[in-house]
């Protein structure tokens, strides 16, 4: 799915960068296209001012012999001028006759050409144009009974042609050029998404693989409960028990879950905290309740809280976050030892930090500490001490995360493991 969300990603991309390219380029040529007609059409224009001013002058000095002079096509005479555009003009009667060909004049048409060029000219009833079957752009005027008609080869107006054939090299690179770019943009631009599809599937599997238990010795109990519906119910209470407690921990993984989920489903305006909350008198309470926790397991329990610190949040949550972290504090600190909960307030933030001595917690798994459904000892199931189901640190992290503060962790044998919750005030 996500290869192929990629692909989709990419040719949308690609199609947006040709057709963009494809309109500018086509612009570049049909511009120097333009621009070059309209430079050979305003050249005949000139060549028929300037030729029939002569003609005028110089009439007297035309010979007959003039009609019959009709080289190759298309001989210039050799101009150095970049712009440079051999014409060749005539002067025609009405009827067609040729009477001369101009004097400035840098090239000629053959005599064949230039009677199919009248012809082809007669029928386009137009004072100028390009003449596809010769290959010539033309422009005449008439002055009195006489026409003054100026030809132009087609080459004159060509470079766009040239111009062209490098655009479209050069589309071709961008376009691959793009093609890679965006192909590695989009698993960049992906890699959010891919990591949501993994992690929802680690979820999902994680999800089934802890309620896979649970209800296995549910359906193993209510087959024991079949196999003797004659005993009496008191007989029974063992696997009815059972039932009862694996139900229960569905439940809490259940309830679990679902506040992972409404976590994330909150909008911009749920994010937005509604009420202060003294952490202060928070966290006294929570630690008096694990007073007897504590005393039962052999550990001591340590709390410095700084009064008045508060900050911007929602009780409940933060109510679970401080339970989670001193719960594990105690579930995972050796006897003899001492829980260390210090809650502190700073100008722009409030730090709550907890402290125990236990098992030192792999430098590998302190990266994955806060994902959902991780337990260090993967050994570990929640039927055994913890009872725990791989979410209450995940849970705290989407706490944190949503009162816009930061956690961490560190664990070492001679300093613990420690972990650190900021909260901006």
């Amino acid at each position: 799915m996500l290869k192929k969300l990629r692909w989709k990603f990419t040719l949308t991309i690609m199609v947006f960068v040709t057709v963009t390219i494809g309109i500018s380029f086509s612009a570049i040529c049909w511009l120097t296209y333009n621009d070059e007609v309209n430079d050979v059409y305003s050249k005949l224009d000139r060549s028929m001012d300037v030729n029939w001013s002569l003609y005028q002058l110089d009439a007297d000095s035309v010979t007959s012999s003039n009609k019959d002079e009709f080289p190759s096509p298309y001989i210039g005479r050799g101009r150095n001028s970049e712009n440079f555009i051999p014409i060749a003009s005539y002067i025609v009667t009405e009827t067609g006759d040729v009477i001369t060909r101009t004097f400035d004049s840098t090239a000629v048409i053959s005599k064949d050409d230039l009677s199919t060029a009248f012809l082809l000219i007669h029928d386009a009833n137009a004072q100028k144009g390009f003449l596809k079957e010769l290959g010539v752009y033309y422009q005449y005027e008439a002055h009195g009974t006489y026409l003054i008609i100026s030809f132009a080869d087609k080459s004159s107006a060509s470079q766009w042609e040239t111009l062209a054939l490098y655009l479209l090299g050069l589309a071709l690179l961008l376009i691959a050029v793009f093609f890679l770019i965006s192909w590695n943009l989009s698993k960049w631009m992906l890699r959010p998404a891919e990591d949501a599809w993994e992690s929802q599937n680690r979820f999902i599997a994680d999800a089934s693989h802890e309620l896979k238990t649970p209800l296995t010795v549910i359906m193993a109990n209510n087959e024991i409960l079949k196999s003797k519906k004659d005993s009496p119910i008191g007989d029974q209470m063992q696997w009815i028990e059972s039932t009862q407690c694996e139900a229960e921990n569905m439940q809490d993984l259940v309830n679990d879950m679902l506040t992972l989920a409404r976590s994330d489903a909150r909008t911009d305006q749920e994010k937005t905290p509604a009420e202060n909350v003294n952490m202060s008198a928070l966290t006294e309470r929570i630690a008096l309740q694990f007073e007897s926790v504590a005393f039962e397991k052999n550990i001591l329990m340590d709390a410095q809280v700084e009064e008045d610190c508060v900050v911007p949040g929602w009780e409940k949550d933060l109510q679970r976050l401080v339970s989670t972290l001193i719960d594990n504090a105690c579930k995972y600190s050796d006897p003899g030892t001492t829980v260390t909960i210090r809650l502190k307030s700073a100008s722009a933030a409030v730090s709550l930090t907890v402290t125990s001595f236990g098992n030192v917690i792999p430098a590998d798994d302190l990266p994955h500490l806060f994902d959902r459904f991780y337990r260090s000892d993967k050994a570990r199931t929640h039927h055994e001490e913890s009872s725990s189901f791989g979410l209450g640190l995940a849970i705290a992290k989407t706490i944190v995360d949503a009162h816009k503060g930061t956690i961490t962790a560190t664990s070492s044998e001679q300093r613990g493991t420690t972990f650190v919750v900021t909260l901006p005030r």
